[in-house]
């Protein structure tokens, strides 16, 4: 193709030169340099029409990755306010807090504590009442029901305590448990000696046994168990539970969505670096088309310019008046397509959220200037 239109060119420069044409004072171009010129403008027309085919693509994908770069944006500008306001939360709690009355041990240890002290009563109460010869069942309810009420009632007892008893409320419920704690003392040790003195098992091994003195000494492990839950009720219980509980919610609650927003922005930075990248990957290959466009529409413009500079030397070798045309002092120029004239690029500013123009391909007209 390119041997084709040198040799047409050669051809036309020789033919026109012979015989003069155009003249010396003729200001218009001769027809072969406007057959060129058509024909280069038809290769920017070729090359627009191909680039647009493929900037839809892009641009498409261009304004899908500026619209989740935006969103995530938003996402993140909310996370990070969520979080400032869960920080300020904390912040408040935790002020609160330092002139929060200590308790220890703390709940959790207090649960396992009692639960251990009822699982020392357990055995005590089946073992007597297993060793009197009872049924299973029977075994099993008795040593069950003081178990677990003598360390809840001595619960609210050493609860009643640290609140104080000048208040009524405490105060009832100090005398309620003490009495029904007293009541379940009293019923245990009398169902303990009566099956004590009615089983036969006085004579143990060699050993008279007082059932009396078993009851006592049986009554006082209970009642080392009922102290010692008073006493681990009373260090773990507040002087004021209403206003305890409610910081200690408050401090509680503040940390969760303290962990919970850290987490949320962590989550959401990742996506907006994520968008943020596949943004940057688009934009940058919408600029690398356009600009390769631009490059090969130069490419064009020099390819048929050297035609026309090399129409014009042939052209005077074969002139026969050797003088020179005025329209070959003029510099061909060829207009860039519309498509390609004039493309301004927008950009989302991914931090502000606003539309910022982040380049401009201005109009241009592409001159024909290519090396003689």
């Amino acid at each position: 193709m390119i041997l084709y239109t040198r040799l047409k060119c050669w051809w036309h420069a020789r033919k026109d030169g012979r015989r003069n044409y155009p003249a010396v004072d003729d200001s218009v171009c001769p027809e072969f340099e406007g057959e060129l010129h058509r024909a280069c403008q038809q290769g920017l027309s070729t090359l627009a029409i191909n680039w647009h085919e493929r900037e839809k693509e892009t641009e498409a994908r261009f304004a899908n990755a500026s619209r989740a770069c935006e969103n995530t944006s938003r996402e993140l500008d909310k996370a990070k306010q969520d979080r400032s306001s869960s920080e300020v939360a904390l912040n408040q709690a935790e002020k609160l807090s330092q002139n929060l009355e200590h308790v220890s041990p703390g709940h959790a240890t207090y649960l396992v504590l009692m639960g251990f002290l009822m699982l020392l009563e357990l055995p005590l109460n089946s073992a007597v009442f297993e060793v009197f010869g009872r049924s299973t069942v029977e075994t099993w309810i008795y040593a069950l029901v003081p178990s677990a009420f003598i360390p809840i009632l001595a619960h609210f007892i050493g609860q009643s305590l640290k609140r104080g008893l000048s208040h009524k409320t405490p105060l009832a419920m100090f005398l309620i448990s003490t009495a029904l704690l007293a009541g379940l003392f009293f019923v245990q040790a009398y169902v303990r000696e009566k099956y004590f003195t009615g089983s036969g098992y006085q004579q143990v091994v060699g050993f008279t046994l007082n059932s009396r003195m078993v009851t006592l000494v049986f009554l006082f492990l209970t009642g080392v168990v009922a102290m010692a839950s008073v006493w681990l009720s009373y260090n773990a219980s507040p002087s004021d539970p209403g206003t305890f509980n409610k910081i200690r919610k408050m401090l509680n609650k503040a940390k969760r969505a303290n962990r919970d927003s850290a987490k949320r922005m962590a989550d959401t930075e990742k996506k907006y670096l994520i968008a943020s990248a596949v943004l940057e990957k688009t934009k940058a290959e919408r600029k690398h088309a356009f600009g390769k466009t631009l490059n090969e529409a130069e490419r064009l413009k020099n390819i048929w310019a050297n035609y026309v500079y090399y129409y014009r030397h042939i052209h005077m070798q074969n002139r026969k008046d050797n003088a020179r045309p005025s329209c070959f002092n003029k510099e061909p120029q060829v207009e860039l397509p519309d498509g390609l004239k004039a493309i301004e690029w927008h950009e989302r500013t991914i931090t502000t959220g606003a539309r910022a123009e982040a380049g401009n391909f201005p109009a241009r007209a592409v001159t024909l200037a290519g090396r003689r």
